[in-house]
């Protein structure tokens, strides 16, 4: 499972300030902020230990990929109807998220888009209680914990083919309940150097208790329908259950955008994979001049196979990486291409969810990414 929305919906940056900073609504997105960030995969920094005057140095970061987010008015949007208290639209990759903004608060009320739960259908959620993306003032020693969740009822076809055949029951409707319990510490302040420049930051380390529970409801005894969990037959659903989550987030009170987002895994403190703030000058992903890639998977959602499907390439040798959320390469292939190729690709072992994958060049240029999503009977 992962985090249901980060907290880089934030846009735009302003200004620079010194010594230790404390966050205040003056980074609040607003309707017409726009922003970019950029991902790297294990990229290998150092978080440091807590404390004050600390120095992150990530001059070095690279993104595989960027990310244009746009903040809008809450009522242009297509859910603005299911969500009346939201003020803000923010689009991202997998649909609408829609914001409720306070004095102190910035809350997350909605999602409109393909399910975050990873099942590759669209769904329309109603965060219950809203899940809380800042709230100010934020300053150094500062612990917080903020409680979210969901219940959203889906159709039995979500469910890979010939899964509900395999249990040997008849399901008229699924319920997929999600509840998280975020824990924010405050516990390092210092200067965070990026390639766009140096900021002065507050850093959080958030914990996240999930459990996610998907019921179906049948008619155990005839007549009688009741919500019944798969795991009380036997059956453990891949992504249903309890998981714990482990973040940083690097914020500085001259920018809208976070300046860093770390994930890594519980316990550890050795990144997966950062989400950095980026500006339209800096150029963070390889280019290559004069080529048209078109790459694309086939199916998407996939369930134990996939083909990746490129075409426009130069005949050479190539390296196809599967990333998962967290940005660890769970697949790596070198392949010998043409200019219009296909790479099959068994991904039975892997648990379903979102995953990047790329195309790198013998030079090391990236030269192009999209997303993989894999759902699992």
């Amino acid at each position: 499972m992962y985090r249901i929305l980060p907290i880089f919906i934030m846009i735009l940056s302003c200004g620079f300030l010194a010594a230790q900073p404390t966050i205040t609504n003056a980074i609040f997105p607003e309707v017409g902020d726009v922003g970019m960030t950029g991902n790297a995969p294990m990229p290998g920094v150092d978080l440091g230990t807590t404390g004050g005057s600390q120095t992150w140095d990530w001059a070095d970061l690279n993104a595989l990929t960027m990310d244009t987010i746009e903040v809008n008015d809450a009522a242009s949007g297509t859910g603005a109807g299911l969500f009346p208290n939201a003020d803000l639209r923010i689009s991202a990759f997998n649909g609408e998220n829609y914001i409720e903004v306070t004095n102190n608060q910035v809350k997350a009320v909605g999602f409109i888009g393909q399910d975050p739960l990873g099942f590759g259908v669209e769904l329309d959620v109603v965060y219950n209680p809203a899940q809380t993306l800042l709230e100010t003032p934020i300053s150094f020693m500062d612990t917080k914990n903020f409680q979210f969740g969901f219940i959203e009822g889906a159709s039995p076809d979500i469910l890979p083919p010939g899964f509900l055949d395999s249990l040997g029951i008849e399901v008229d409707s699924l319920r997929v309940t999600y509840t998280a319990d975020r824990i924010e510490e405050v516990d390092a302040w210092g200067t965070m150097i990026i390639p766009n420049g140096s900021y002065e930051v507050l850093r959080i380390k958030a914990t996240e208790y999930t459990n996610t529970k998907v019921e179906g409801l049948v008619e155990v005894i005839p007549g009688f329908p009741q919500w019944v969990d798969p795991a009380t037959l036997g059956v453990n659903l891949p992504g249903a259950g309890p998981d714990t989550l482990q973040y940083y987030s690097f914020l500085s009170p001259s920018s809208k955008t976070p300046i860093a987002e770390v994930t890594v895994d519980f316990g550890s403190t050795e990144a997966n994979a950062v989400t950095f703030k980026i500006d339209d000058e800096v150029v963070s992903v390889k280019d290559v001049a004069g080529l048209d890639v078109d790459m694309k998977a086939v199916p998407n959602p996939a369930i134990n196979e996939v083909d990746f499907q490129i075409n426009g390439v130069p005949s050479g040798n190539y390296t196809l990486k599967l990333y998962n959320i967290l940005g660890k390469v769970i697949l790596e292939q070198e392949q010998n291409l043409t200019g219009k190729d296909i790479i099959s690709s068994d991904i039975s072992a892997l648990n379903r969810g979102t995953y990047i994958y790329s195309l790198t060049d013998s030079d090391g240029n990236v030269l192009g990414t999209q997303r993989l999503f894999i759902i699992r009977p």
